[in-house]
């Protein structure tokens, strides 16, 4: 036989700590490295647990001890065992993603993690169901979460849509049920998939490697909670991205089990990975699942088998059975920044004030006096496009380009991967009370998901005395 694999280096936890750093840019190098199929551990159970089967979600079985008590079940403060990512945005938060699923009239949220230019690593479960089947169209959002300077959820980093390309195992998908409106959900063990996007935002913000490993202590975990009970205890809690580090309880050939551990609805499918500070490698190990809040979840481990379907779908290694996905053509994508997905009226780097201060609902002047407008957009993009931005102001809160009036327009060459230009232009106050509102076009064709129109406040200018 061959020589036992040498030990893999410890994985160590990274909070944020880790997203204070002065750098937001990620080493640009992929971290792959070979697939090590680890020997499996089996952590010894406490005895005290005395654990026994319990439902979750469908026909899921999985362990819980007796003495667990669900947050489901009693809603209360997770104290010190989770924390709020302060931003995002950073590298390495900004390899983890939101989703925005679409089931016809239904939408869920879900969570997932980059492992390639344009590979996102989620469960199967976020986007295929046993009553509603497929999911219509799935929205990403990389680094998404909450700005506490303007109190919203952005889309720091633009969004992306799921191509309908997905690798999966297709047994998952036979064993889905639907009786009397209830789902009864697929196997645990094969609740995972690669999915293809529209565009390489990877090649923007970065993207983790993906490895099979079987000896991991303890793993990294980031996702995107949707239960909005858990605001009562954390703020903001379900606007932005949660972070944990958790030991592994026990490890199996297809699975991962986190005792006591909180996770929440909307996490699905959000990375368990290592961390190594020395080498600054990230590796994904498993998806997670689900389970009861505080008890025991899972996440589908990440196998030998499918570390090498995600390279041959990536195209940096051969399966004869997997082909690789077509690489998209490079992109420029200009967003408002940061940016609201919901509103294509609201971004945060707007206003009217008098050059030196800035107020994005109102602002109040001399008429006939300079004011001055400021907005800002980025270009989240791979590939740079020249932007025209106009200025216009209206006596209608929302934006109609056949009664606005046009105060002022630039143009300005935007470079791709993340550049931002930040506009200021003065322009005298007029009387009375006027709506300002900027607008940007792009002379390249651009993949843009958002509005392109934003209010920049209500300006009154009234008759000094």
């Amino acid at each position: 036989p061959s020589q036992p694999p040498s030990p893999p280096a410890a994985s160590v936890g990274e909070g944020n700590a880790n997203d204070t750093t002065s750098s937001s840019s990620p080493p640009w190098q992929d971290f792959e490295g070979d697939v090590r199929d680890l020997s499996f551990t089996r952590a010894i159970q406490n005895a005290s647990t005395n654990p026994h089967d319990v439902s979750v979600g469908g026909n899921a079985r999985n362990f819980v001890a007796d003495y667990c008590t669900t947050f489901e079940n009693n809603p209360r403060n997770p104290g010190d065992n989770v924390e709020v990512v302060k931003r995002p945005w950073r590298y390495p938060a900004n390899l983890v993603c939101k989703l925005f699923v679409s089931f016809g009239d239904e939408s869920y949220s879900c969570s997932g993690s980059l492992v390639g230019p344009y590979h996102l690593l989620t469960a199967r479960h976020c986007t295929m169901n046993g009553c509603l089947r497929e999911a219509d169209a799935v929205r990403v959002a990389c680094g998404y979460g909450y700005d506490s300077g303007s109190a919203k959820e952005y889309a720091h980093w633009g969004t992306a849509w799921f191509t309908g390309k997905c690798f999966r195992y297709p047994s998952y998908d036979d064993d889905l049920g639907c009786f009397d409106g209830q789902e009864s959900g697929g196997p645990n063990d094969v609740d995972i998939q690669v999915c293809e996007l529209d565009r390489a935002v990877g090649d923007v913000v970065g993207w983790f490697g993906a490895q099979s490993d079987g000896s991991v202590g303890s793993v990294n975990v980031r996702g995107y909670p949707g239960n909005s009970d858990l605001n009562d205890y954390i703020s903001q809690a379900t606007n932005s991205m949660l972070h944990r580090f958790w030991p592994v309880s026990r490890i199996t050939d297809r699975q991962y089990f986190l005792d006591d551990m909180w996770a929440f609805g909307g996490e699905s499918g959000c990375p368990y990975y290592t961390y190594d500070s020395e080498t600054e490698d990230r590796y994904v190990v498993a998806v997670h699942r689900g389970g009861p809040t505080g008890c025991r979840e899972d996440g589908r481990r990440v196998t030998p088998d499918f570390a090498r379907a995600i390279r041959a779908v990536r195209g940096i290694s051969t399966r004869s059975d997997i082909e690789a996905w077509k690489t998209p053509p490079p992109h420029c994508q200009v967003i408002w920044y940061p940016n609201d997905i919901f509103n294509e009226y609201d971004g945060a780097v707007r206003g009217l004030g008098d050059g030196k201060n800035f107020y994005p609902n109102s602002y109040t002047a001399d008429a006939f006096r300079k004011v001055y407008a400021r907005v800002a957009v980025r270009n989240v993009g791979t590939k740079a496009t020249t932007v025209r931005l106009y200025i216009y102001r209206s006596r209608r809160s929302k934006f109609n380009l056949k009664t606005a009036r046009l105060i002022e327009s630039t143009s300005f060459s935007l470079d791709g991967l993340g550049a931002a230009y930040r506009f200021t232009l003065g322009f005298n106050a007029p009387l009375g009370t006027t709506y300002v509102h900027a607008r940007w076009l792009t002379v390249n064709k651009c993949k843009n998901n958002d509005g392109n129109v934003a209010l920049l406040g209500k300006l009154t200018g009234h008759l000094s005395k």
